[in-house]
């Protein structure tokens, strides 16, 4: 190496078109470059590995990245053109660089110097690894910690060795690579540190995998377990012996089985693996650090407010998980502490409102509702749940407005239709009551509750 080259190697794969929303606001490839940025201030030098007819348009457009060839990749679960792990890590068996990682390509890093600083000593007989935090805006509102998956390992090139001998066929994009490197580091005597902070931020979207993926990639999973159970020359690590038994039901599944039960198995894995390996947590207190926002100003924004996003984000799953238990009173505390942490959020006064509703407290819930609708103007779910607690309150002209709206935004939204005829019908407009159930009829001749009403009402005289 020589002075000022960085002392960090990263392998990604950063895809030919990038979809995200900020705040409801495509943002796309200002969003991949605003990645790209973050982790260059971090101190990263990026490999992003593609298919060679990918490479020239990316290239031109994120030139601070290298690109690498690669030859084959995963499109037969996901319909793109997703490199393998393998092929990642052999990107980086001979790069100069002391450390070496690999990342999802959507993560924003908190760009400050403590990845540099820290990452040689933690991965001293060890490997560092992280979970992400969803954000539905970049510089606003809850962050929610992702804690079934991992985004980002870093580890030494000894250990990128080791990893390459299983590394087929887990790919970019698809499940269970993120569990199966934390594993096969701990089979072979490392430690797993799981890093707390600094941190990384995504901007949330749909999987991009076909279902089947998720059956193939819980069977390869649970192969590689089996098989490094079998070859175990002293006691397995609770993370991989407390899973044995799972892997086993896995594989005793009939390739047909039902994607419930499937389901069911894969959750087991998840909820009885990640408490073992997260046993060792390690923080790097990049707060202390004061340099982020002087070295990217635009990556730090993203992490300006941290503390207190993650406080909202901490609180709203606390309170899903208290309703889920059936403990309402708790689940209304930690609403209440995640709406005072993040008034601009939009997610949080709609999951409040709607449990207010649920509640039998539809005034309140109005007063939520309103800030989801301020908050996320372009989205319909909001604008349906006000309507219905509007109605329930006696309001049902305002009631049919947010309805209306709601469909203008998106008209297939299939909830509202029903609602929308109800409130119709109760403000004497059975026409237009008809009128917009046949449009729900039109895109779904199988709607029950559209169907129901339509026969109800359009016998009856008009008014």
């Amino acid at each position: 190496m020589t002075v000022g080259q960085p002392a960090i190697a990263v392998a990604t794969s950063i895809p030919p078109r990038l979809t995200r929303y900020d705040e409801g606001k495509r943002v796309d490839e200002d969003y991949q470059r605003l990645c790209i940025s973050s982790w260059i201030a971090a101190g990263f030098r990026v490999l992003s590995i593609n298919d060679r007819d990918e490479i020239a348009a990316l290239s031109s457009r994120y030139p601070g990245v290298e690109f690498v060839v690669t030859e084959r990749n995963a499109s037969a679960w996901t319909g793109r053109k997703n490199p393998y792990i393998a092929d990642l890590l052999e990107a980086l068996k001979d790069v100069p660089e002391p450390v070496v990682g690999i990342i999802n390509s959507d993560l924003v890093f908190e760009s400050t110097p403590a990845w540099e600083r820290n990452l040689p000593a933690a991965l001293s007989g060890a490997i560092v690894i992280g979970h992400r935090y969803d954000a539905t805006s970049l510089l606003k509102g809850a962050l929610r910690r992702f804690w079934p998956g991992f985004d980002y390992f870093f580890f030494d090139k000894a250990m990128a060795k080791t990893l390459s001998a299983d590394a087929m066929p887990f790919a970019m994009g698809l499940p269970f690579w993120d569990y199966w490197v934390p594993i096969a580091a701990a089979v072979s005597g490392r430690k797993v540190n799981v890093l707390e902070r600094p941190s990384v931020v995504h901007l949330m979207h749909a999987h991009g995998y076909e279902p089947v993926a998720l059956g193939d990639f819980a069977r390869i999973f649970a192969n590689v377990v089996i098989k490094y159970s079998e070859r175990a020359v002293g006691p397995l690590p609770r993370a991989v012996s407390e899973i044995l038994p799972t892997c086993r039901a896995v594989l005793a599944l009939p390739p047909a089985t039902e994607t419930g039960f499937l389901m069911d198995k894969v959750t087991e894995i998840i909820t009885v693996f990640l408490p073992h390996i997260r046993q060792n947590i390690v923080s790097f207190d990049s707060e202390r650090d004061g340099s982020a926002a002087g070295r990217d100003g635009s990556a730090a924004a993203v992490f300006a407010a941290f503390d207190r996003r993650r406080v909202a984000g901490e609180a709203l799953e606390k309170a899903k998980g208290f309703v889920h238990k059936g403990n309402p009173g708790a689940a209304e505390r930690e609403f209440r502490i995640a709406a005072k942490a993040t008034p601009e959020d939009s997610e949080i006064p709609l999951s409040f409102g709607e449990f207010l509703f649920s509640r039998g407290n539809p005034k309140e819930a109005c007063q939520f509702l309103r800030n989801a609708v301020q908050n996320a103007p372009g989205s319909a779910r909001p604008l349906n749940s006000l309507g219905v607690a509007l109605h329930a309150t006696g309001k049902r002209d305002e009631a049919v407005d947010c309805f209306k709206k709601a469909l203008r935004i998106d008209p297939k939204f299939k909830d509202v239709y029903p609602n929308l005829a109800v409130a119709l019908l109760e403000t004497n407009r059975s026409s237009e009551a008809i009128y917009y159930l046949r449009q729900a009829l039109n895109f779904w001749p199988d709607f029950t509750d559209a169907a129901q009403l339509y026969a109800r009402i359009a016998g009856a005289p008009r008014r």
